[in-house]
């Protein structure tokens, strides 16, 4: 059957938030019976016996913290002691301590002091055993659809009721958001664990205070014992305030910080930026210099080789011209010495003869 998510304007303080659900089961039965397939009975029972199943185990536990340890029932009017956090009927605790005459009153259950003073009602538990109570099919009359005579396997979220399978395809409930028990079950079990974070787990009393030094949250009993007398404690709106204000002080220093690490990064971006640009610009410059020395270098080179090559022509044309002056006055003078030797060679008589002009020439 499908499921219309709309809110519950009347729903007890523990009602679930309503969500769109489709039940297979449901939708089949209801495509089924339109249809005249299959007996009515034989559908009602595949799909109870399995949520029944399925709901067993979880429920029953809920219903056995939900059950008073004097009467062993449902809480009616129930009420937590202070001083060790059990839960009692207030009837049923009122007469427990009224058989003890004259002696010292004292929890049922775990036999610590108790005062009557001290008793506190807990209307979380109290709605929770409501609920509970309209969740829970028990034996006979209870778990049995009145009108149609088939038990109660689904929950009905706008009339905050459970409801049997032909109800849920009924006109009465055709646009209701109808789901499995077990389902309902377990969106009640996350409502009562959320709603048990915001209350004392010693006291039952909403948690409005908030102590500094522990750093938690407290409760107005919790404020007065002796653990937290002489704590520094604020209601919880102005501790909220006080640390909205601390948070927003390091979130406007961080968003400083950030602001100037950006421009810090903005700088060293164009920095870097500009240095690339000078370095690229020098690079350029450099190659070109470089250039116009090789061109340079080249000229000179090829001039320096011009000189040295005219050198190397003049040195050996003087060479040239020195060594024929040379082999000139080695042949005058290989003449001359031969002449001197052939003269060496004559008799006294012929060599003293024109000597002198001999000598002279």
């Amino acid at each position: 059957m499908s499921a219309k998510a709309t809110p519950c304007p009347q729903a007890p303080s523990l009602a679930v938030t309503c969500f769109q659900v489709v039940s297979p089961a449901g939708a089949a039965a209801g495509s089924l019976l339109q249809e005249g397939t299959r007996p009515w009975a034989d559908l009602e029972s595949e799909s109870s016996s399995s949520l029944a199943m399925a709901a067993e185990g979880p429920l029953k536990e809920l219903c056995e913290e939900a059950t008073c340890s004097i009467c062993l029932d449902y809480f009616r009017d129930p009420v937590i002691l202070t001083e060790c956090g059990h839960h009692f009927c207030r009837a049923c605790l009122t007469r427990s301590w009224g058989a003890s005459e004259g002696a010292e009153a004292s929890c049922p259950q775990c036999r610590g002091p108790a005062q009557e003073g001290t008793l506190r009602p807990n209307q979380h538990l109290a709605n929770l055993v409501e609920l509970i109570q309209k969740l829970r099919p028990v034996e006979g009359k209870g778990g049995v659809c009145e009108k149609h005579q088939e038990p109660l396997r689904f929950f009905c979220k706008e009339d905050q009721a459970p409801v049997c399978l032909v109800c849920g395809i009924s006109k009465e409930h055709k646009d209701h958001e109808v789901i499995p028990l077990e389902e309902a079950f377990q969106e009640n079990r996350a409502v009562v664990a959320a709603r048990k974070g915001r209350v004392c787990q010693k006291h039952q009393e909403p948690l409005k205070l908030f102590c500094k030094d522990d750093e938690a949250l407290i409760c107005v009993v919790c404020d007065r014992s002796k653990e937290h007398r002489d704590h520094e404690t604020l209601p919880l709106e102005e501790a909220s305030q006080e640390y909205k204000d601390i948070f927003c002080g390091f979130l406007e220093t961080l968003k400083e910080e950030r602001e100037k690490i950006l421009a810090c990064k903005a700088d060293l971006v164009k920095e870097s930026e500009d240095l690339l640009k000078q370095t690229t610009k020098q690079k350029q410059e450099t190659v070109a210099k470089f250039r116009e020395l090789h061109t340079f270098l080249e000229e000179q080179e090829k001039l320096l080789l011009a000189q040295m090559e005219e050198v190397e022509k003049e040195v050996a044309r003087k060479r040239d011209q020195d060594l024929a002056e040379f082999s000139e006055a080695l042949s005058s003078l290989d003449s001359l010495t031969q002449e001197m030797e052939e003269k060496c060679q004559q008799p006294a008589s012929e060599l003293l003869q024109d000597a002198g002009s001999f000598l002279e020439g």
